[in-house]
């Protein structure tokens, strides 16, 4: 009896390093296993912020196409500026009424001209001599801002100061009669549409903003913009001498950001701290 007693306190004095190293082996499972967990989360926290800053191909082609056609709107608005400034520039009533005065010329253009500005375009005929500074003789509409007189048939782009843009047209007036010294001058202002391309590029980024012509132009307000701004080249047609502007902009968190990271996230998070947790309870049961 007494050996039998002996040889069950052996059997019971092997199973201790075993249950220790079994236990041993589950701390170290919760450990590594909460460590991975934390690690998963600090990725994919990082993986939110880089997408913030990024645009998708899909967007990047929205975009790129919105380029072309704000600068396909610029040259529409300068052909037809060029258009309606060259018809009048040639018709004989505006010839021979740069050789009068404003009055004569606001009473022509009531009774025989009859030109009309649309909405957004503004009119202005100067009268031009040697050595003398450009003399405006009419403007419609009438309250509208005064215009600067180009030379010959330049084009300018220029900035309302209203969010939109401008074309200039100049064409120049040649006197039906030889005045030495005199000649005229049409300048005539046409809007860019920019209408559609507010409401196309809000669809698909966060800020838009339109460079290059004086005071950027705010196509969309980046309420929630996020990342590094992406520049892409806005090219009118070179035949209108008009620079290059840039299409500046930043992607939306809206549009870059899944709705999945944050659950995956913080469930990461928990996760951990439960495993932590029981790495911990292990340690004090040794």
């Amino acid at each position: 009896m007494v050996r039998h007693s002996h040889m069950g306190g052996e059997e019971d004095t092997d199973l201790t390093p075993r249950i220790v190293n079994a236990n041993r082996r589950a701390n170290l499972i919760w450990l590594v296993s909460a460590i991975a967990a934390f690690t998963f989360s600090v990725a994919v926290t990082f993986m939110a912020r880089w997408g913030t800053q990024e645009i998708d191909r899909a967007t990047s082609a929205g975009i790129d196409n919105e380029a072309v056609r704000i600068a396909t709107a610029i040259d529409a608005s300068a052909r037809a500026a060029h258009l309606q400034a060259d018809g009048l520039a040639t018709s004989p009533m505006v010839r021979a009424a740069i050789t009068t005065d404003a009055a004569t010329v606001i009473d022509l253009f009531q009774t025989e001209v009859k030109f009309a500005p649309k909405t957004g375009e503004i009119l202005e005929l100067f009268q031009l001599r040697d050595k003398q500074a450009p003399v405006s003789l009419i403007r419609l509409p009438h309250t509208a801002a005064a215009l600067v007189a180009p030379k010959g048939r330049a084009t300018r782009l220029e900035n309302t100061g209203k969010g939109g843009l401008d074309v200039i047209a100049g064409a120049p007036v040649a006197a039906v009669e030889d005045q030495a010294g005199m000649s005229g001058e049409i300048a005539l202002s046409v809007p860019v549409e920019l209408g559609g391309a507010r409401q196309r590029l809000a669809e698909l980024v966060g800020e838009a903003t339109l460079v290059g012509a004086g005071k950027p132009v705010v196509l969309v307000e980046g309420g929630e913009a996020a990342g590094d701004a992406v520049r892409v080249d806005v090219a009118p047609n070179t035949e209108w001498g008009i620079a290059s502007l840039s299409l500046e902009i930043k992607a939306g968190r809206s549009h870059s950001r899944a709705g999945w990271i944050d659950p995956v996230r913080y469930g990461s998070l928990a996760f951990g701290v439960v495993l932590m947790g029981m790495f911990l309870l292990g340690l004090r049961r040794r």
